[in-house]
């Protein structure tokens, strides 16, 4: 009998050579922008395939083994000790593993400021901007993401680095609708650097997309190719959430429901279909490994709900892209907009810190995954990035703001970290108009940290040069101390060392009182202006591209009152017994204040000056000969003074009788014009005054000349007046006055 048995197709699974990787470094340690190899060794020599390597958890490049060797060369390590490891993908024959970590020192050129900041146009409401090398010839380049708008199709501008601080003209390349957050990663494992862009899109009517623009290794970028992650997505960035070697994407979408997109990469330059976590309003991603496993973690700026306080939500990694449920911790402020990852206490664990309203908040972390409450610092107005640095170069983290500040304009700031986790005050460096995004890099190559910020409504992006000034000091001297009121001082400001450029301003407190420019070390300005009293003046040096800003210790101007004096005249004089004498003080210079006239130690009254001249009229002087004087009070600025005496001589009365007459040179006269009005006293041998009258009020007064007097006068309104004159006598003639003269004006 024949049997028929079951075919069976055995299936043995090849067993793989198991490999060892290393990795070494170039330089270690090295500098900060310092271009540093990095080799990956995979044995056995015969392995192929490629070689990731990371910077903690983040995906720095993909590079193909050759005879066993991979290498990779990159000006982009962050400041402070890096973890860098080595991924071998494996191969048919050979296993996948990954090499031991290497710690990799980067040090910072110490640095003690900015040159002044440095513009580019060329992009249109930018949002976000990072730094990468996209022409792979070692000189840093930046990529600015620019939302134009949620009705308009947006781009990203590429300006490629000269490697000397300066930047070559944007080129724009198309990607979605309102790009708001711009990360880079090699994502299809050619070694050339890709990018990748969250589009917010327009609201409802379209829901925005990840672009992703793969780099063809010589500053340009292949046509974008869009996929979905959620509704509005704004902030991306890059990791490998699986530990496969490939880079993925973690995406902030859903800012009306909330959701969290993990988009994982498939090495080929295309991605899987979004995983997608709910329950939070995040507005900014930052990927660290908070407990120290080795897997990718990510925190986000969140808020629960619209009536929900505002958290940092920390979701611990599977390692498999798959993450446990979010653990939030508040930052006991409003509105958390942007999270970094450092470590500011040094002590090997990852901390947060948190761009949130006026401020920002910084979370020690435990080394578990959790964290400690929030210690807020105050700082500039509405920070909106973020970036982790040492800008010193003394080993300790420090932190940089993008303030955009609706009222002022904002600026970049920088707030230098005192190693135990907190930090001193921020020093504010102007900008662009609100800023909006901030990075750091070596653009000049030199080693010292610069800025560069995104800068939403100037249309700009601003550089900043980290430099390290040398020491100044600034001394100021004053020519005459104390000086009087209305004199002329010199200031004098000595900078050291005397090479020293630049300008010096001069302050009264706060207030600027003018600038000057430096000629051999020293600047001068000179002021009459200063009041009375103490003022506490300061020189402030602006520094120069090699010496450091400094400010004189202040001195204390004293300004004394300034002489005043007092001249006193009278009219007439000799004048009749009952006539009326018009007394009038000047005082130079010209003041304020009142003075007194006196006759004798008798105080006659007391007018107030107009222009520096104060009048008094008496009638009440006995026969005889008086000594008048006039004392000036003094006031704020002007000391007292009294004028030298006048005699004055008052003669009887006569007897002799008068008569005065009153006419005119016009009559009626029209409306302001000039008229003269003549009083003739008879006998003519009369001597004396006359006073000229419109009801109570003095128009004027004439002196006799042959028994005449006149006065031109244009103020009277129109309509009838009557006008008198009055003559007041004199030693032999007896007082008259006129009968009423009627003065019509048209």
């Amino acid at each position: 009998m024949l049997y028929k048995f079951p075919a069976f197709l055995l299936v043995i699974p090849a067993i793989l050579h198991a490999t060892d990787v290393t990795l070494s470094s170039s330089l270690n340690p090295s500098a900060f922008g310092q271009p540093v190899t990095l080799i990956s060794i995979v044995e056995p020599a015969t392995a192929t395939g490629s070689v990731t390597f990371y910077d903690g958890t983040t995906v720095l490049e993909t590079k193909a083994v050759v005879d066993g060797r991979a290498t990779f060369t990159t000006t982009l390590l962050a400041a402070g000790p890096r973890a860098l490891k080595a991924y071998y993908g494996g191969d048919s024959q050979d296993a996948a593993g990954f090499s031991a970590v290497l710690t990799q020192t980067v040090n910072p050129v110490a640095g003690n400021g900015f040159l002044a900041a440095v513009n580019y146009n060329g992009v249109t409401n930018p949002a976000s901007i990072a730094i990468g090398d996209f022409n792979g010839d070692g000189k840093q380049d930046l990529a600015v993401a620019n939302y134009t708008g949620n009705t308009q199709t947006g781009a990203v501008s590429v300006f490629l680095g000269n490697g000397d601080g300066t930047f070559q003209a944007a080129v724009d390349y198309a990607a979605g609708i309102s790009p708001y957050s711009i990360a880079l990663g090699d994502f299809n494992g050619d070694g050339k650097t890709d990018l990748a862009v969250a589009n917010l899109g327009s609201g409802s009517s379209t829901a925005g997309s990840v672009s992703i623009l793969l780099g063809n290794g010589d500053g340009t970028f292949a046509t974008q190719v869009s996929y979905a992650a959620g509704f509005n997505p704004g902030f991306v960035v890059v990791a490998d959430f699986n530990a496969d070697g490939q880079a993925d994407l973690a995406v902030a979408s859903d800012v009306s429901t909330g959701s969290l997109c993990v988009l994982l990469g498939n090495g080929d330059g295309t991605f899987s279909a979004p995983l997608t976590y709910t329950g939070f309003f995040p507005s900014s991603i930052a990927v660290g490994d908070f407990n120290g496993d080795g897997k990718a973690d990510l925190a986000m700026s969140s808020s629960p709900g619209l009536d929900s306080p505002s958290e940092v939500a920390v979701l611990l990694g599977n390692g498999d892209g798959t993450f446990q449920p979010a653990v939030n911790y508040s930052n006991g402020g409003d509105n958390p907009n942007f999270v970094a990852v450092g470590d500011f206490n040094s002590d090997g664990k990852q901390d947060l810190a948190v761009a949130a309203a006026d401020g920002i908040s910084i979370f020690l972390g435990n080394g578990n995954g959790t964290f400690q409450p929030a210690v807020n610092y105050a700082g500039d107005t509405q920070p909106t990035s973020v970036a982790v640095t040492d800008f010193n170069g003394d080993g300790k983290p420090d932190i940089a703001l993008a303030n955009f500040d609706f009222s002022t304009g904002g600026n970049v700031s920088v707030l230098l970290g005192n190693g135990d986790g907190t930090f001193q005050e921020p020093t504010s460096y102007t900008a662009g108009v609100n800023p909006s995004s901030v990075a750091v890099g070596d653009f000049k190559g030199n080693g010292k940290v610069d800025i560069a910020s995104a800068n939403r409504n100037s249309n700009n992006v601003s550089v900043l040069l980290g430099t390290a000034f040398g020491p100044t000091t600034t001394v100021l001297t004053s020519s005459l101390n104390p000086s009087n009121l209305g004199q002329n001082v010199t200031f004098t400001a000595t900078v050291t060392p005397a090479t020293a450029t630049g300008s010096i301003t001069f302050y009264r407190s706060s207030t600027v009182l003018g600038t000057a420019t430096l000629t051999d070390g020293t600047a001068t300005f000179a002021t009459a202006a200063l009041s009375v009293g103490g003022h506490s003046l300061t020189a402030a040096y602006g520094g120069d591209a090699n010496d450091a800003p400094s400010t004189s210790h202040a001195i204390t101007q004293t300004v004394d009152k300034d002489a005043s004096s007092t001249m006193l005249t009278s009219s007439p004089n000799p004048s009749a017994l009952q006539q009326t004498v018009t007394l009038t003080a000047t005082v130079t210079p010209t003041a304020g204040g009142t003075v007194t006239f006196y006759d004798g130690i008798k105080k006659l009254g007391t007018a107030t000056l107009s222009g520096g001249v104060a009048t008094l009229a008496v009638t009440t002087l006995t026969q005889g000969k008086h000594s008048l004087t006039a004392k000036y009070g003094g006031n704020g600025n002007y000391l007292a003074s009294t004028s030298p005496s006048v005699s004055q001589t008052v003669t009887p009365i006569g007897t002799n009788p008068t008569t005065t007459t009153l006419t005119s040179s016009i009559n009626p006269s029209n409306l302001n014009q000039s008229v003269t009005y003549t009083a003739t006293v008879t006998p003519s041998t009369a001597t004396g005054t006359v006073t000229f009258t419109h009801g109570s009020t003095v128009m004027g007064t004439g002196t006799l000349v042959d028994g005449v007097a006149s006065l031109v006068y244009s103020q009277l309104t129109a309509g009838g007046h009557d006008l008198v004159a009055s003559y007041g006598g004199d030693a032999s003639n007896a007082p008259s006055v006129s009968p009423i003269f009627t003065q019509v004006v048209d």
